[in-house]
């Protein structure tokens, strides 16, 4: 029982050491608390040489500016706002070209597909300013913005038979090149350069339109399309991201997530501003001609009437 208690009584002998100092140990001063770091577990990156860990704060989850938000949370916004754009105008793009192939109102004539865009651009402007103002009401905001694309589709597959040389798929075909270029563009440059918000996003913007426009200058010309109906188009596409980048521009440089759903309206807005000018012109010049030929045959009539 002696020899078995031995080993406890020295193991104890330090705890009870500790519990009586010595004189010399109560002079000594007591050891520095340990500094808490601003987050727990991080390691002092100056002392180790070593980076902070994943839980730490670290200066690229911070604003490159007062009043601005993180550069990462500006990227993600752009990323999704311009891919379901981008989205949107490939499910437009698709509906014209289901309504080619099926020669869907080949039979009504020009004055039943007048009727019928005209229709489509009254939904459409409906849709869209219900959707400006519940935009921010989920699935309300969706449920719109579906009804938008399908009229949209509808509007632009109708009323591009109107003009000459498939002149609508090629203004389309630039606005969705112009969009999925612009997209990765902004992605890229925004990784590696870093530069200022406005000068990436209309920047990107110029460099999708200039690629896409050269394309369809390189395509449109071997699939048999003159070059005035190619440079006509390039330059109504070109007008329809001067009003887009005019509306959702600065949208896209403050990157607000509550304004995700006005880039999108901007962008169903200028479509429509593509449709509706050149009916309204159109429908302008008609009456025009109109009220100019019946005002001469009222003249010749008064003609006649006054010498006989």
């Amino acid at each position: 029982a002696t020899a078995a208690s031995a080993p406890s009584q020295l193991a104890a002998a330090p705890h009870s050491s500790a519990s009586s100092p010595s004189p010399s140990s109560a002079d000594a001063p007591a050891p520095a608390a340990p500094v808490s770091s601003p987050s727990a577990g991080a390691v002092n990156a100056t002392d180790r040489g070593v980076a902070f860990p994943e839980h730490a704060i670290t200066q690229w989850r911070l604003p490159s500016r007062n009043g601005k938000l993180p550069s990462y949370v500006e990227r993600m916004f752009r990323l999704k706002t311009l891919s379901l754009v981008c989205s949107q105008l490939v499910a437009v793009i698709s509906m014209m070209a289901a309504i080619e192939v099926s020669g869907f109102g080949d039979e009504w004539g020009t004055t039943m597909s007048s009727v019928a865009l005209l229709s489509c651009i009254a939904v459409c402007i409906a849709a869209l300013v219900m959707l400006t103002c519940w935009k921010d009401v989920y699935p309300v905001n969706y449920a719109l913005l579906a009804a938008v694309t399908v009229f949209s589709g509808f509007a632009w597959g109708v009323g591009g038979r109107l003009l000459p040389a498939h002149m609508h798929f090629q203004v389309m075909g630039i606005i969705v090149g112009t969009v999925l270029v612009a997209t990765i563009v902004m992605a890229a440059w925004a990784a590696t350069l870093r530069p200022t918000s406005s000068r990436l996003v209309f920047g990107s913007i110029v460099a999708g339109w200039t690629v896409a426009a050269a394309v369809d200058a390189i395509v449109a010309p071997s699939c048999g399309i003159g070059q005035d109906d190619v440079a006509i188009s390039i330059f109504v596409a070109m007008g329809h991201f001067i009003v887009f980048a005019w509306e959702a521009g600065p949208f896209l440089v403050e990157c607000n997530p509550d304004a995700f759903m006005s880039v999108v309206v901007a962008m169903d807005a200028s479509l429509l501003v593509v449709v509706a000018v050149p009916f309204v012109w159109a429908v302008g010049i008609g009456l025009l001609v109109t009220c100019c030929l019946s005002s001469s045959a009222r003249e010749e009539e008064q003609g006649g009437a006054a010498e006989a």
